[in-house]
């Protein structure tokens, strides 16, 4: 009775690029579903006006003008131009 060839283990190298994949979908999986009931969330009559609702840079939309905008104008006696 002859054997058929068996075929070799699988080396981890294979599961290598698996496994980081996996872990980043479910990190974003998990965070969508605990962020996702702040998109039913109204604005805040805090500083978001002076940063979203009445400011007109941002309500225009991104744009070239509004990235320099936002690299060289303080909001609200503040700088920070990533959130802008």
């Amino acid at each position: 009775m002859k054997r058929k060839p068996s075929l070799p283990p699988k080396s981890p190298k294979q599961n290598d690029f698996a496994k980081p994949v996996l872990l980043a979908v479910m990190l974003f999986l998990v965070t969508l579903a605990l962020y996702w009931p702040a998109t039913n969330h109204a604005f805040l009559n805090y500083d978001d006006p002076d940063y979203v609702t009445m400011n007109p840079p941002v309500q225009h939309g991104l744009s070239l003008a509004g990235l320099k905008w936002a690299f060289v104008t303080p909001v609200c006696a503040n700088w920070h131009p990533v959130t802008m």
